[in-house]
């Protein structure tokens, strides 16, 4: 399995199966969202589901012992995707972002993680780490 990397990959096509600081990440039944969508599927973590009912998207970014990826929340009136922070020890998942576009996670700075808005890479944004965590590329 090759490990963790946002640089060949892309929200339209999301490496199934990696290793992410020596935990097994999948992503099972991955289909597209819609019509020529990004993908999103069932997230797993050393064959665990993460929030068994609810479909993640990628590509994830893996740092200091937690993953971020967007997860697909469908409401009544609207859908979107809020970007998680999840513990690959503990697996509890804490909501970053409120609903809104796709997000996609690419770098950590100064405990701030930076996301594109979109699958695009064209509008990018941040938000604060809730603890502090040293940078990443």
């Amino acid at each position: 399995m090759k490990p963790l990397t946002v640089i060949d990959e892309n929200p339209y096509r999301i490496t199934a199966r990696r290793l992410c600081e020596g935990h097994l990440v999948e992503y099972r039944e991955l289909l597209e969202a819609c019509q020529g969508g990004v993908e999103l599927g069932y997230l797993y973590i050393d064959g665990v589901a993460i929030d068994s009912n609810r479909k993640f998207g990628g590509p994830p970014l893996c740092h200091n012992g937690y993953l971020y990826a967007p997860r697909y929340e469908r409401g009544w009136f609207s859908s979107g995707h809020v970007l998680c922070e999840i513990d690959l020890q503990t697996r509890a998942v804490s909501e970053l972002t409120p609903r809104g576009r796709f997000k996609w996670p690419h770098r950590i700075r100064q405990n701030l993680l930076y996301f594109f808005s979109g699958a695009e890479r064209a509008n990018e944004s941040f938000v604060e780490l809730p603890n502090a965590r040293p940078e990443s590329k």
